[in-house]
């Protein structure tokens, strides 16, 4: 992998994640991008937004190395094989979780294993929090086999790094076998979870790999659904189209609730609508494009002095879509809503008052311009797109009252 003025193709970039946050770790082994304590956080590594001043976790071989990577079969668990000339190694990384649930701190564990010959490793933990915000975060970096800021290993031996970080509350300080321990349990909890999602026809894979993807944009105490885990990547380098996507749209998260549906994840979608349908009423009976996740930044938008991905500014925090009419988003929801009951599902009297505001709201305001699901800044027309939605939120209205 080749990085242009320090920055990894954006394509070389491979997501792990615990249900609560996510970090993405590019393929020469550096991790650039790390909210904590959640996904929509503050960053306390960005080296993906400025490469001099954002901070990272590199682990990678000293000297010339190839690359081979994967995830390790239904896990969201990375493994990357680095060739040297010296040897093959093999770093397995994960955001670790108990068996039986979400541990009470983050843990990001790197085991370094040496498969032939030798192999010599470099590592490096630069924290910056270059949003801010990251007063309260406590951060330790365990080494378990390492010398110094290096790591050796040859055929057969092991190493083992660990960033753990706590907001506001002691220092753990696991032991090494626990950590290692939690890593294998991790992979072990992907599989459990993934075995019962209900698909048997083409392309099982990569319908596999999407459903293990939208479960890390998934937040896991409450249900949350995000949109990415990313800002202000751009749509095109050098422009200024680079958004905050760390919250949760109506729009996709209906998207995500119909998928979850057609793999039979009754109980993911249900959390997740449940999530919806609060979030919702908190505006009913007017419906946002977007609400903010827990942990997250304030939809204000604002601006952050960094340099962007190779040079795209600005870089943003926040997201002033909140503020729009979409009228769209009427028939999003109301569509999940008829997804959910047509899978068996019954909607309780509070969730029923709630859809009867919002339609009560729509009916009202279905003839104005709004912002379309394109979400264009600086002023509202009308959308075919958003009178067909229009038309789809009351239609799925009388399909639930047809069912009772």
């Amino acid at each position: 992998m080749k990085r242009i003025d320090g920055y990894a193709p954006i394509r070389d970039y491979a997501a792990i994640g615990d249900g609560r946050t996510i970090a993405l770790v590019a393929r020469d082994g550096s991790v650039d991008w790390l909210p904590l304590p959640t996904l929509a956080s503050p960053p306390a590594l960005a080296a993906l937004l400025d490469a001099k001043r954002g901070g990272r976790f590199v682990l990678q071989p000293e000297g010339a190395f190839d690359v081979e990577r994967r995830y390790l079969p239904d896990t969201n668990v990375l493994a990357t094989t680095f060739r040297t000339a010296g040897g093959i190694a093999r770093v397995t990384d994960a955001v670790t979780a108990r068996a039986i649930g979400l541990l009470p701190w983050f843990e990001l564990a790197r085991r370094i294993e040496g498969l032939s010959g030798e192999v010599r490793f470099r590592y490096d933990l630069d924290v910056r929090f270059p949003f801010g915000g990251g007063e309260r975060t406590h951060f330790e970096l365990l080494t378990f086999g390492a010398e110094g800021e290096r790591v050796v290993v040859r055929e057969g031996s092991r190493a083992l790094l660990a960033l753990v970080a706590v907001e506001d509350e002691p220092q753990p300080r696991p032991e090494r076998d626990e950590i290692e321990r939690r890593l294998d349990e991790t992979a072990q909890a992907w599989r459990m979870w993934i075995r019962d999602h209900a698909y048997d026809g083409a392309w099982r894979d990569a319908v596999t790999r999407s459903a293990l993807a939208l479960k890390l944009l998934t937040y896991e105490p409450l249900g949350g659904i995000a949109a990415a885990a990313t800002t202000s990547l751009p749509e095109r380098l050098g422009g200024a189209e680079n958004w905050d996507y760390r919250f949760s749209w109506v729009r996709d998260s209906a998207y995500t609730l119909d998928a979850l549906l057609a793999l039979g994840r009754r109980e993911d979608a249900h959390s997740s609508l449940s999530w919806l349908l609060d979030a919702v009423a908190t505006t009913a009976p007017e419906i946002r494009p977007l609400y903010g996740l827990a942990g997250g930044p304030d939809v204000e938008e604002r601006i952050v002095d960094l340099d962007g991905y190779r040079g795209s500014r600005p870089v943003r925090t926040g997201n002033a879509a909140a503020k729009q009419t979409q009228l769209g988003v009427y028939g999003d929801l109301l569509d999940t809503a008829w997804r959910y009951v047509d899978e068996g599902n019954a909607l309780d009297a509070a969730t029923q008052e709630l859809l009867v505001s919002v339609l009560a709201g729509l009916a009202a305001r279905w003839r104005d311009p709004d912002c379309g699901f394109w979400e264009i800044r600086g002023g509202a027309r009308h959308y075919t797109h958003s009178k067909l939605s229009g038309q789809i939120a009351f239609d799925r209205a009388l399909r639930l009252a047809q069912a009772g």
